[in-house]
């Protein structure tokens, strides 16, 4: 068995504009790159917490 989390991913506001400027740039870019990685299929291994 592999250890890898599976992770369910919510939207808990529909994001706005305001939602995008209360982000930081930084996590603007790793959301996006996220969603980067499950559109291209891969699943992602986050580390254990």
């Amino acid at each position: 068995m592999s250890n890898v989390k599976q992770i369910n991913l919510s939207i808990r506001e529909i994001p706005t504009r305001d939602t995008f400027q209360r982000c930081e740039p930084d996590e603007i870019k790793s959301l996006t790159s996220v969603f980067e990685e499950l559109k291209a299929g891969n699943s992602l291994r986050l580390p254990d917490q």
